[in-house]
């Protein structure tokens, strides 16, 4: 029927598309592409034989008609068999489901495609499907009830962007049991959304300023090289839409949603920005930041660099809680390395002992996860400061081919190259150390915790001012971050070996009230008390070390502390000076 210039006619609208297709591509591009060629060559075989006309493909979806309701739904209960029987072999994480909606109403017809509410609906109930289900509209499960061997779940009434009203939605249920069941993919590591920050302004700059943002937001997290980051074409579709944000992120298949806002008042710029756990809708992070509007892209760039760093470690705390409410028998590799990281931070002998079992646990799930590789490889840098000369060059060795095997894996991951930093620094090959921890910070400047390692390595080097430098960066990039803790200790090297004494004793003890664990506070508190000359402090200190550490060796201790061959001497004085020299073993 034409109306006017438009030809309209009654269809059955069949639009499908991939769940979580952007993770897929993103751990194995060129093998998702083909699968997805494949099934998409089964659907629109199975469509035109039941006598549909496929109309478009978008990437990863298919858009279709039919005369007939019945046999849409039919045809799509069909497709979801056929794509289960082939995937039925394939691992759940690398499986490739599709969602199908079905809506049956009014188009527009023009040169071999369909438009209108009609197609836009059928589209917006592909998002609500099940991957590996399918989802119709009420006008469908009007036509239908009754006339095919399938039961329906009412999920009720859904707001759906750009569809006026709300949409009554039905999940279709097969009553027969030959259909294989499928699952949503789980991710192997957690993926991140960052929307279009909202110009709160009428100021069209800010428009500018706000997309700027956002797209150097996507850019930054990227490096976080274990978050996977949907694409910037991906996440601009929302741009100027009123959203729902667990909507959002089940549509691009996300477990994390950032999104935020600009608003310019006068000379200053308010940004805002959250971070929201898409499975609750709660917010796990938040922050204002208000600033003078000067130069704009110098902002734009403050702005990035704060954000991207202030949400890792919201994100690794986010990741640790999940991995907490899974059985610990049913934990993945990306579980178990979170679950590793979050004992690690308390920088204890015993928890360092837990976490090896998990570092192990993830390599034995997966050999080739090289995050599991890299933090192994710092954690037994960390044992080794904690443990006795007789096994600490084993122990380094161990640590050395655990970062070597994270780089032959990915060359680009900075905990790698982190990880490889630190063993060459507790092994005080700090030239080396330095190398590769700055390679660390090349390919991620937001990254904190390298800020940290460099910060370390430097002070043991005699090089205090740049050690300064790098805590302060660490800091102001990620006030939060829980692995702050270690550095006021090693911020009281840098002093200590700078001929501030003092200053390192205020940091040894605010080390101690940090971090009661951690041996290197103490010991440099009773360092630096005697070389200030501080007396009855030394002995308090000292006696304070005898007790925490009855089987303290002198010998020991200084093939293990990792003051370069330019600084020992230092250390070495300040402890022959506070009464723990080769002279007072007990």
């Amino acid at each position: 029927m034409s109306v006017g210039d438009v030809s309209r006619k009654l269809a059955a609208i069949f639009y499908a598309d991939v769940a979580g297709y952007s993770r897929l591509t993103g751990a194995d591009e060129v093998g998702t592409h083909r699968t997805l060629s494949e099934f998409l060559d089964v659907i629109s075989g199975m469509i035109e034989n039941d006598g549909g006309s496929v109309l478009h493909y978008a990437g990863d979806a298919i858009l279709a008609e039919f005369a007939s309701v019945v046999v849409a739904v039919e045809c799509a209960v069909g497709v979801q068999t056929a794509l289960a029987t082939r995937s039925a072999d394939t691992p759940e994480d690398q499986r490739l489901t599709f969602r199908i909606g079905i809506n049956f109403g009014d188009v527009i017809a023009d040169r071999g495609e369909i438009y209108g509410d009609g197609v836009n609906i059928a589209a917006r109930l592909e998002s609500l499907a099940d991957p590996g289900g399918v989802c119709i509209s009420a006008k469908v499960h009007d036509e239908i009830s009754g006339k095919l061997d399938i039961a329906f779940e009412d999920i009720g009434a859904h707001e759906v962007k750009n569809i006026a009203g709300p949409i009554q939605a039905f999940h279709v249920r097969p009553k027969s049991s030959d259909v294989p069941a499928t699952a949503s993919p789980t991710p192997d590591k957690p993926s991140i959304a960052i929307l279009p920050f909202d110009n709160m302004s009428s100021d069209p700059e800010q428009e500018f300023f706000a997309d700027g943002m956002t797209e150097d937001l996507i850019t930054a997290i990227s490096k976080l090289r274990w978050f996977f980051v949907i694409a910037r074409n991906s996440t601009f579709v929302y741009k100027n839409q009123s959203i729902d944000v667990r909507e959002v992120a089940r549509e691009l298949g996300v477990r994390y949603v950032l999104e935020g806002s600009v608003r310019k008042a006068g000379a200053s710029v308010r940004v805002n920005a959250q971070l929201i756990e898409a499975e609750t809708g709660n917010h796990i992070w938040a922050e204002k930041y208000d600033r003078q509007l000067e130069d704009i892209f110098a902002l734009q760039d403050e702005m990035t660099e704060n954000i991207a760093a202030a949400i890792e470690p919201q994100l690794y705390k986010a990741e640790v809680s999940r991995a907490r409410k899974s059985p610990t028998t049913n934990l993945d590799a990306w579980e178990q390395v979170v679950r590793a990281m979050s004992l690690m931070w308390r920088v204890n002998r015993d928890d360092f002992d837990e976490a090896g079992r998990y570092l192990d646990a993830a390599i034995q799930i997966d050999p080739e996860y090289g995050q599991a590789y890299s933090m192994r490889a710092f954690l037994n840098s960390w044992r080794a400061a904690f443990g006795s000369a007789r096994n600490m060059a084993q122990i380094l060795n161990e640590a050395r081919d655990d970062a070597n095997k994270a780089l032959s894996l990915d060359d680009d991951d900075q905990w790698a190259h982190h990880g490889l930093g630190f063993v060459h620094m507790m092994a005080r090959r700090s030239d080396e150390a330095m190398t590769a921890l700055k390679r660390s910070l090349k390919i991620n400047p937001n990254f904190a915790i390298g800020n940290v390692s460099l910060g370390c390595t430097l002070a043991y080097a005699g090089q205090s001012q740049e050690a300064y430098d790098a805590f302060e960066a660490a800091l102001k990039l990620s006030p939060n971050d829980p692995f702050n803790n270690t550095i006021p200790a090693h911020y009281g090297v840098a002093c200590f070996v700078d001929g501030k004494f003092d200053d390192a004793i205020d940091k040894a003890r605010e080390s101690i009230n940090a971090l009661p664990y951690f041996p290197l506070g103490y010991f440099l508190l009773a360092a630096s008390c005697a070389m200030a000359g501080r007396e009855s402090e030394t002995v308090g200190a000292v006696e304070v070390v005898r007790s925490k550490y009855p089987r303290y060796d002198y010998d020991r201790h200084m093939k293990t502390i990792p003051f370069s061959p330019d600084t020992i001497h230092l250390w070495r004085d300040g402890l022959v000076k506070a009464g723990l020299g080769p002279d007072d073993q007990a």
